[in-house]
């Protein structure tokens, strides 16, 4: 095998990678990480290397020229949002081939085998709608927007968008990162990407029903992905993001936790765009998540709403802790659906877009302030103190503080239509009031189609 050149392996060199290696595994980060039995699978033999910051172009030449010598393949190298490359070998004896040949302190700042990402898993529970959002307390059946979102364009790195009369054209052109498919089909064959789309920018359905929403397809029709397709995500939009536009990513996924999603998502906040994201359905610390964990993001939390009692709550399968910076509406949301209708889901999933359409909404009434501005100022407004069984998380609901007084809109109540989504986990369960939910799909990966039935009140 050919090392690279210019250098000097040394026994402690070879050490130092060796070590690398074993904290990366330690981390949880193994050769052929179990994904869902239907969703993408992550490669046994690809994994993300990073460099440091400032590697000299040589080095960096001299990096990938020793694993292609060694029969690596390079899969992708990204440009923007990390100095690093994917390197897929053949096996895991390559793999630890390359490794020892390429142990040179200093080059590589990070090793990371490829893991799966997943949406946060949705529920079917009681519908209740956006009009919590726009007042201190309670809900009236309506939803007054503070913003229109104009101008502001929402980066969703999930399963796709397809279109729909809510959307309109509002939808740019994005990309399809998945293995073996045309990149310019974004359209969403899961359906979790197309509901997000219209909690954010529905024109009837969303918060910022003028925003600009841009698919960016990292999970298959499973839910399904990997931590480098999320990563190549991201690259992708700070290599096409237009300087001087507002910019908001929505991640609705988890990846355990991963050092290098951490870094992908900081490189994107450097670049001046805002992050919003799901802080998972695992009732777990959301500190030990990636990105949830990741300190400048926005991570929300899901709560639920007892209209009789007029009691805000976290959501029982809500992450929770201090990495959480608000909840918001995360049970029983209508939104868009595949099929040109609507569908009902839950999750924090759902709740981060409320937030996404809140900041975007925001954001596009002065749109020359940053990324930080614009969250501080959306953080500023939330409804303190009233979401029990918070935890550690703080006990704060999203709350859309007006700018300007638009005339109010009635909340649509259109008819809900049973829809069949593929997906990787289903969980439904009895709502608030009784309303009576049955289980359809399978827990843990069963592969099992969900279906949304139609239960619970309108608005």
């Amino acid at each position: 095998m050919q090392l690279p050149r210019h250098h000097h392996v040394s026994r402690r060199s070879s050490r130092f990678t060796r070590a690398l290696l074993v904290t990366t595994l330690a981390l949880g980060l193994t050769f052929g990480a179990a994904a869902s039995a239907t969703g993408a699978q992550p490669s046994p033999s690809r994994l993300t290397m990073t460099f440091p910051d400032d590697i000299a172009p040589v080095d960096r030449t001299d990096v990938i020229d020793g694993l292609t010598d060694a029969g690596a393949t390079i899969v992708h190298e990204f440009r923007k949002v990390l100095p690093g490359i994917i390197v897929e070998t053949a096996n895991r004896a390559d793999i630890d081939e390359v490794l020892d040949g390429f142990a040179i302190t200093g080059l590589v700042d990070h090793i990371e085998h490829e893991r799966p990402v997943t949406i946060t898993a949705t529920r079917t529970d009681v519908p209740w709608g956006l009009d919590r959002i726009d007042q201190l307390s309670g809900t009236d059946g309506t939803f007054t927007p503070t913003g229109s979102g104009a101008g502001v364009r929402v980066y969703l790195l999930d399963s796709g968008v397809s279109p729909h009369p809510d959307l309109g054209a509002r939808i740019a052109s994005g990309i399809n990162l998945m293995p073996d498919q045309a990149p310019t089909d974004t359209t969403d064959g899961n359906g979790h990407g197309t509901h997000i789309a219209g909690v954010i920018a529905g024109s009837t359905l969303g918060v910022a029903g003028s925003a600009t929403v841009v698919p960016v397809r990292v999970l298959d029709d499973n839910g399904g992905g990997t931590t480098s397709g999320v990563i190549a995500g991201l690259d992708w939009v700070l290599a096409t993001h237009p300087t001087g536009t507002p910019g908001i990513v929505n991640l609705s996924l988890d990846a355990g936790p991963s050092p290098v999603i951490d870094d992908a998502v900081n490189a994107v906040l450097d670049a001046g765009l805002a992050v919003v994201v799901a802080a998972g359905n695992n009732a777990v610390d959301a500190c030990g998540i990636s990105p949830a964990r990741v300190p400048r993001v926005i991570t929300v939390g899901a709560a639920t709403h007892d209209a009789t009692t007029d009691i805000d709550r976290r959501a029982e399968f809500s992450n929770h802790g201090p990495c959480l910076d608000l909840f918001a509406p995360g049970t029983g949301i209508r939104s868009t659906g595949i099929d040109g209708g609507t569908t009902l889901l839950s999750g924090t999933s759902i709740a981060a877009p409320h937030v996404t359409g809140a900041l975007a909404a925001a954001w596009g009434n002065d749109p020359t302030v940053t990324a930080a501005t614009a969250t501080s100022r959306l953080l500023a407004a939330v409804t303190t103190g009233v979401v029990l069984d918070a935890g550690a998380s703080p006990p704060d609901l999203l709350h859309i503080d007006a700018t300007y007084t638009p005339t109010p809109r009635s909340l649509p109540a259109p008819p809900v239509t049973a829809t069949t989504l593929p997906a990787r986990v289903a969980d439904t369960r009895s709502g608030l009031g009784g309303v009576p939910a049955t289980r359809v799909g399978a827990i843990n990966g069963g592969g099992a189609p969900i279906t949304v039935p139609v239960l619970g009140r309108a608005g």
